[in-house]
């Protein structure tokens, strides 16, 4: 018996089921990546942050700080949409994957 009757007639034996939906998952995986870097530009930024304080402790007035605190944090204002972005396009890509039919003889 050479035909299938669990596949479509209108897909080929071999082709790949999975491949259309592969695009969510890796663009997931790339925006929660740009979210682990901006965390960690916000990380970077607050340590050169302090350490100018601890430095300049004498002559270091609040607006000083304030600015720099305020500088280091503005890749932080990209963390949660870009995280919540890739958590909900990694999400739909595994979810609505179709795993690949493996047709043995």
């Amino acid at each position: 018996m050479d035909h299938n009757p669990y596949q479509s007639p209108s897909s080929p034996a071999g082709s790949s089921k999975t491949r259309p939906i592969r695009w969510l998952v890796w663009s997931g995986v790339i925006c929660l990546a740009l979210a682990a870097l901006c965390f960690l530009a916000t990380f970077v930024g607050m340590i050169v942050t302090f350490d100018t304080v601890g430095r300049f402790s004498n002559a270091l007035t609040p607006q000083q700080l304030a600015r720099g605190i305020s500088i280091a944090m503005v890749p932080a204002l990209a963390v949660v949409p870009l995280g919540a972005f890739g958590i909900l396009l990694l999400v739909l890509g595994l979810v609505f994957r179709r795993p690949v039919a493996k047709q043995g003889k």
